[in-house]
Order: structure tokens, then C-alpha cells, then sequence
């Protein structure tokens, strides 16, 4: 029973668990005083420290407990000491401690085991006194080690019989026999008809934290690695202890109660940009709905703030068409028998191109945008990923985003009701983007809008892998944290193929209320409150309106409208704009060292307001493949000394987070790349999404808790330069008071 149990716990532990296992038996004599040797013995091949929970540990500490024999006595002082020794060392993850102690219970090892020798007398050999066990003063000695123990164990052990979590009130009484059978060491089976398997709430309630599965700050499903990490609800709801109402709603969700609990200053998370870019926390009012879910150990919560509950979708224009086709974005779809059958020939019109110079292996329509539908789009995403063909998806995407058919949302249409009303909104923009004429658009590669609710509108038309969704890209979420400004992204791989790039993005706000909003306050006015600053608006944006009135824009962003310039282009416009006129200290320009030998390098960075750097010459010839050398590359990496200086003027502020999900490596770092050497097109992402089969991969990467240290600018630090020149008149003095 005890080998079972501990195997039974080895298996609920992942990689980012430290565990060990001590098997805590001494020495002997039996009843006619022979000696049998014992030994108090950590099982792991580490012996003094816990070790990570990986399979590897797991199957070698299982493998060991199975070779386990019975015997000797029980040393439970000795097991409880080296317990504290392995608690107290390095490896550890500094959460929570905790020591499961398996007996059966009784005070002593039976007749045939002896603490004593034993002696002999004139009638003959007297055996040793039995093994018997001061329970009490064990514990005081567990309990004075505990003292000193950081973080500490519970400080009043939980002892659980086997039928507390195998009877309810007796029942089964059946179970009885079973447990008289196991006691009396029998081998056997016994079949209950009405068996009970599950843990008594009680049990549960004191035992088993409550984690939380999905959260801002926490990494999307999507990017979990093996052995996910959950967090106590409590850590990611609270700081500090606050809002301490939470605690209340935390309470009612361990007792499986459904109900709400409206709370003034709660905390929501609202993500800067990528996961690693970390969130913005800010407090409002709002309201967390909760409810258990049935025949399950699982409670599901959700916070709604009060700016949500007046949610608007976009309404449809009045002006229904203006007579434009729209194309779904598997252009080749649209040459397919079945498809034309359906549709037509709108192929012919597309003037589909392969193979372009600057479009490597994609199908692009150079003066047709083409319209993505992300998965969320659909009333069953699953049947869209992983079972619907390519032509029923082609056929209904053409004629919803068409308005040949008209969708009533679900569940009883294939797309939910928002999408057709998105797509004639922000189709408008084609007409402007095939309008545009300027010198600077030849270095731009794609034009593209995303909505909240998943649709994704691009120029040149192309296809897009099956699961994207714009709403989780990088552009995307750095423009969600300051809607007012003009978001420029760091270096990434283009999704679709074409090389690093960077994105340029702005948000696209809700319209204003016809109803005149609640106005009162000064700050986090709501859309259609008059403002004279971005920082009084909900939103982040105060907008100029019709006659001399600044208001407010609504109050969420509903879109993303962006564009992608290739690395090389952008970092050559960026390099000619910091150009001095006179050629004196121009980036990359030598000059004499101050020790007047040696011959030193100008060099400039661009830097986005979290320290990471926008532009950096090695970025042009580091391989694309070898992303970790130009995403999100902090400043502090490339030039220690200059960031420490930046810090200590206060133009950047070192902030610390805990990344609860991290990913740390088996392995030294090597760039990621496919069989062929080069990161897939959406064509062949798609098809190895679809085929890729139940045999998970190799994985180079587990989950881990890291510290992560960041940065953030401090806008108001800088200071504008008094130089002759114009162009060195926008520079921001950062390491000294003269250009």
C-alpha cells in the first residue's frame, strides 16, 4: 500500500517540481536475536537534494521504490531529519514544502521485529523489548524543525484513513472486508458494486490550493510546453493582499457555490505586447461571476469590468455595398473545380502570382486584398481547424464576407454574428490603400487590419495559415497597452515567410455613444467625454470632433490597422534620418579615441520604451532562423554599461516580474529551423498542423518559474536637444547635457 501510494504522488508531480523519497527503516533483531542490517536511505541517485520532477526521476525513484523490500523497524526520526535536510537545500522552487508521510499506523513493528538484543538466563533466551514508537515526541521534534523552515510546512498535520476517501457514512460496507483484507497483508480481489472514488470536500478543501488555468499572465495554451505550471488563484488576483473582497470570492469557489461578488478596486491585466513583454495592471470596478462545473473538481470564474457591460458591436453600414468582391485568403482554393462550380470563375480576376522576388513560395494577388476568418471567427473552431475541407471553408468564408449569405450567429450558422458587420467596416480601407502613392511604400511588404473579433483584412492578398489570429499577435497586443501612439514592433520572422520585418501599427477605436456617458471625475472619462489630454480618457485617446470639441474616443480598441516594412528597409530609412550633416560622429562613422591611439566606432540604437532595440546593425546579418539574436534583444544585453547609466539617470526604470510559465532548455540554445532550413509558408504550416500526428515531437524546452527583469521608459526624463543642427534637435540627450 505505502509503495502504491508513493507512486501514486510521484505521478501528480511535473518538471517543475523538486521531489525525493526516503525509505525510513533501521536495524533489527529478531525474536531469537538475529541482526538484520537497515538503513535510513534517500532513494533518488542524488542523495542530498531534491531533484526536478522530470520523467527521468520519476521512472528511476518508481523503479526504486518497486525494488523495495519490507523489513527492519521504522526510524521516523531519522526520515523526518534528513526530510528537513533535502527541504532546506538549494533545489527547491521556494512556493510550497511539503512532506507525505505513509504508514500503517500502528505503534510498533510486530513480534518478529526487536529493538534490543535480546539476552539469555538460566531458563533460557529472553528476546528483545518490541519496537514501540512515542508518536508525541516525534511530532515536537517535527514541529520544533518546522519553526525555523522557509516557507514552512502546515503546521497541523492532515492524517487521512483509507476509508475516509473510500466510504461515505460506511457506505459501501462492502469496503470493510476489503480493508480487513489489506491489513492482514491477504492478496486478493473483491468486486463492490457502488464504489466510491472521489476525495471527501473536506479533504479536498484543506488539501488542494486552487489554481488557475487561464489568465493574462499567464501563457496561452497555445505556447505551454510539457508539465504546465498552475499558479495559485490568489497569487495573479491579489497584490499584497489586495483587493481583499477576493478572498471572499475565492472562498465561495472552494465551496462549488455559483453566485457574483462586485468588487471596487479589482485588478486586471491588460498584455503590453508579446507574453514576454509582460501586462499593465491597472484597478476599476468590477464584478467576478463564478459557478462550479458539474461532475467535475473544476470552478470556472470570469471578471467583467463595468466599461464591458456596455459592449457594443459594430453596427453594418448603412451603405450596404459598394459593388467591390472581397476574397477569402486561400487564393488557389478559388481555382478548384468544386469552388468554381460554386463561385464561378472569380479566379480568372485575381491574377494570382507565385514566386515573386519579394514574396518567396507564396500565392499573392498584388492589387486585391484577400479576408482571413480566424478560428474564434467560427461557431465550432475545432470542425474549422481539423475537419472541414478547404472548399467548404472557401465557399461559406466568400459568401458570408460577401453578404451573398446573411449569418444569424451561432449556434446556427458556421460564423458568429460579428463577422460580416467587421468585414464591411473595415473593407473600406482597400480603396485607400490602392490610392496611396508614395516613395517610402515600395520598402512596405504587406497592409493588413485585424479586428477584436478575428477578421483580418491584408494587401497584397495572400494566404494565411489556418489557426492565425490577429488578435494574438505581437502588433496587435503592443497596441492595445498605448492605443494613442503609433506602435512600432521590434524585429520578428513574417508569419507568412518573407523575412524579419517591422511592424508599424495604430488602433482603431469603438465609435462614441449617441447617448450622452456618465462624465463625472477627471480621469478615465468614458468614450464621448470631453478632455483636453489622451491620459483622462478610458481609452487613452482624446480625439478632435466637429467644432472645436475634443473627446474622448470609445472606450475600446476595436481593430488594429498596421503595415510590415522588411528589417533591412526600415533599418536603412532609420540609419539616414540620424545621419549628421557635417558627417561628424554619424552612426557607424570612425573617429580618434579619446586616448588619442586607438580608432573608435560610432554606434546607434533604436530603442522602444521597454529597453528592447528596434534597430541594431548586427540584425542585418544574423540568420532569420536565429530569432533569439533579434527579438526582443534588450539594450542591457548588447551594452551593459550605457543601460546601467540610463537606470541611474532615470530614463529607464528596472522593473521585476515573475514569469510563472517560463521556458527554460534540456539543452544549450540552437536557432530553430524545419528539415528544409528555413521556417514554413502558411501552405506548409497548414499542412503540418493537419498531419503532424498523435506522436508528440522531441522537446528541447520545459515550463520553469523565472525571475524576469525588465524595463520602461520614463518619457518625462528626456530632455530635447539645443543643438544647431534640425535633425539633432529631435535627438533626446540620454549620457550627457550636449549633443
Amino acid at each position: 500500500m505505502a509503495k502504491e501510494i508513493a507512486k501514486t504522488v510521484l505521478n501528480t508531480l511535473t518538471k517543475q517540481d523538486f521531489v525525493n523519497v526516503i525509505c525510513g527503516h533501521a536495524s533489527n533483531w529478531d525474536e531469537v536475536g538475529k541482526w538484520y542490517q537497515y538503513d535510513t536511505e534517500v532513494l533518488s541517485c542524488q542523495k542530498d537534494r531534491l531533484v526536478p520532477a522530470s520523467t527521468s526521476h520519476r521512472k528511476d525513484l518508481t523503479e526504486k521504490i518497486n525494488n523495495l523490500q519490507a523489513g527492519g523497524t521504522s526510524e521516523l526520526k531519522a526520515a523526518f531529519k534528513k526530510a528537513f535536510e533535502l527541504l532546506k537545500g538549494r533545489a527547491k522552487t521556494g512556493c510550497q514544502s511539503i512532506i507525505i508521510f505513509v504508514t500503517d499506523g500502528e505503534d510498533n513493528d510486530g513480534d518478529p521485529v526487536r529493538c534490543g538484543q535480546g539476552y539469555y538466563t538460566r531458563s533460557g533466551y529472553v528476546p528483545g523489548q518490541l519496537c514501540k514508537y512515542d508518536w508525541a515526541k516525534v511530532w515536537n521534534e517535527v514541529e520544533a524543525i518546522n519553526k525555523y523552515m522557509n516557507p514552512r510546512l502546515v503546521d497541523d498535520p492532515i492524517f487521512i484513513q483509507i476509508s475516509d476517501l473510500e466510504q461515505r457514512d460506511g457506505e459501501p460496507k462492502e469496503f470493510s472486508k476489503v480493508q480487513e483484507a489489506m491489513m492482514d497483508g491477504k492478496t486478493g480481489s473483491y468486486r463492490i458494486e457502488n464504489a466510491i472514488r472521489s476525495i471527501p470536500k473536506e479533504v479536498r478543501k484543506h488539501s488542494y490550493p486552487l489554481y488557475q488555468i487561464f489568465q493574462p499572465l499567464l501563457r496561452p495554451s497555445t505556447e505551454l510546453v510539457d508539465d504546465p505550471i498552475f499558479i495559485q488563484i490568489s497569487d495573479l488576483e491579489q497584490r499584497d493582499g489586495e483587493p481583499k473582497e477576493f478572498s471572499k470570492v475565492q472562498e465561495a469557489m472552494m465551496d462549488g457555490k455559483t453566485g457574483s461578488y462586485r468588487i471596487e478596486n479589482a485588478i486586471r491585466s491588460i498584455p503590453k505586447g508579446d507574453f514576454q513583454d509582460g501586462v499593465v495592471l491597472v484597478t476599476s470596478p468590477s464584478t467576478y461571476f463564478y459557478t462550479s462545473i458539474k461532475d467535475s473538481v473544476y470552478a470556472f470564474a470570469f471578471n467583467l469590468a463595468d466599461s464591458d457591460v456596455d459592449f457594443r458591436r459594430p453596427l453594418r453600414p448603412k451603405n450596404q455595398s459598394d459593388g467591390q468582391i472581397l476574397y477569402y485568403s486561400y487564393l488557389e482554393a478559388y481555382n478548384l473545380s468544386s469552388v468554381r462550380k460554386e463561385l464561378g470563375g472569380l479566379y480568372d480576376k485575381l491574377d494570382v502570382k507565385y514566386n515573386l522576388p519579394a514574396y518567396p513560395n507564396i500565392y499573392i494577388s498584388l492589387d486585391r486584398p484577400s479576408v482571413m476568418l480566424a478560428p474564434k471567427t467560427y461557431c465550432h473552431p475545432n470542425d474549422y481547424l481539423f475537419h472541414y475541407n478547404i472548399s467548404t471553408i472557401a465557399v461559406e468564408a466568400h459568401r458570408i464576407i460577401n453578404g451573398i449569405t446573411n449569418s444569424t450567429g451561432c449556434p446556427n450558422s458556421m460564423f458568429n454574428a460579428a463577422v460580416r458587420p467587421d468585414v464591411m467596416v473595415t473593407s473600406k480601407m482597400e480603396s485607400i490603400w490602392l490610392k496611396r502613392n508614395h516613395e517610402t511604400l515600395k520598402d512596405v511588404r504587406w497592409t493588413y487590419v485585424g479586428t477584436r473579433s478575428g477578421v483580418f483584412i491584408a494587401l497584397p492578398g495572400h494566404r494565411t495559415r489556418r489557426n492565425y489570429d490577429p488578435t494574438r499577435r505581437p502588433w496587435y497586443q503592443r497596441t492595445l497597452v498605448n492605443p494613442a501612439k503609433t506602435a512600432v514592433s521590434n524585429a520578428y520572422m513574417d508569419d507568412s515567410g518573407i523575412g524579419k520585418v517591422i511592424t508599424i501599427s495604430q488602433a482603431v477605436f469603438q465609435g462614441i455613444p449617441t447617448e450622452k456617458p456618465n462624465c463625472s471625475g477627471v480621469h478615465n472619462l468614458r468614450g464621448g467625454c470631453r478632455c483636453v489630454s489622451h491620459r483622462q480618457c478610458l481609452s487613452g485617446k482624446c480625439r478632435s470632433y466637429s467644432a472645436n470639441r475634443t473627446l474622448c474616443a470609445g472606450d475600446r480598441v476595436e481593430a488594429v490597422t498596421a503595415l510590415d516594412v522588411l528589417y533591412r528597409d526600415f533599418h536603412r530609412r532609420v540609419y539616414e534620418l540620424m545621419t549628421a550633416p557635417d558627417g561628424e560622429r554619424s552612426c557607424g562613422a570612425n573617429y580618434t579615441c579619446p586616448d588619442g591611439i586607438h580608432t573608435c566606432q560610432t554606434k546607434c540604437y533604436l530603442v522602444d520604451n521597454l529597453a528592447n532595440l528596434v534597430t541594431d546593425p548586427s540584425f542585418l546579418t544574423v540568420s532569420t532562423t536565429d530569432e533569439r539574436e533579434y527579438k526582443r534583444v534588450s539594450l542591457g544585453r548588447k551594452e551593459g554599461d550605457v543601460m546601467k547609466r540610463l537606470i541611474q539617470r532615470g530614463i529607464f526604470q528596472q522593473n521585476l516580474r515573475i514569469d510563472f510559465q517560463g521556458v527554460c532548455s534540456v539543452s544549450p540554445y540552437a536557432p530553430k529551423v524545419t528539415l528544409e532550413g528555413l521556417l514554413k509558408t502558411p501552405e506548409q504550416e497548414d499542412d503540418y498542423y493537419k498531419n503532424k500526428g498523435p506522436i508528440p515531437p522531441f522537446r528541447n524546452e520545459y515550463g520553469c518559474i523565472q525571475d524576469v527583469v525588465g524595463y520602461s521608459a520614463d518619457d518625462s526624463a528626456l530632455v530635447i536637444c539645443k543643438g544647431s543642427h534640425a535633425n539633432r534637435k529631435l535627438a533626446p540627450t540620454l549620457l550627457n547635457d550636449r549633443c
